[in-house]
């Protein structure tokens, strides 16, 4: 009964110094530093939660929890290396305003195109009336009769 105990103290002891020694996935974030290659930042942390690309930067999200508080931390590599980490960015302009300016962007080519399809309306009514003649006052005779 006696070694029972002791190897169970040992278990218990060698359980809590484990515990101690891991590190939540928040502490391994923090030893990230810029100039760090994609592979390095896996193995640190692991695989994001969401990726995306756009202008030529691969965007990396990653969602840490610790008992009711959730924080994002992006990361934005360029050419593979680590450019960005911090949290989340946020657009400059929100969705409904960009939607605005798309809209009045979009209203301005229209009319921009009504006016092109105009003028070559014109141009080419000008083109067939210089090829027939028809836009070029002529001078037409009268002939009297012939008595």
């Amino acid at each position: 009964m006696g070694k029972f105990f002791t190897f169970r103290y040992v278990y218990i002891f060698l359980a809590i110094a484990l515990a101690a020694c891991q590190h939540t996935p928040i502490d391994r974030y923090n030893k990230i530093e810029k100039g760090m290659d994609k592979d390095q930042v896996l193995d640190l942390v692991g695989s994001p939660t969401t990726t995306f690309r756009k202008d030529s930067k691969d965007f990396w999200i990653y969602n840490f929890y610790s008992e009711n508080n959730k924080s994002t931390k992006e990361l934005q590599f360029q050419e593979g290396k680590l450019t960005y980490l911090g949290d989340k960015t946020k657009p400059e302009i929100s969705a409904e305003e960009q939607d605005v300016i798309n809209k009045t962007q979009n209203e301005a080519v229209v009319k921009q195109e009504a006016s092109n399809k105009t003028k070559s309306k014109e141009a080419y009514q000008k083109y067939e009336d210089d090829v027939r003649g028809t836009n070029q006052i002529r001078y037409i005779r009268r002939f009297e009769p012939i008595n």
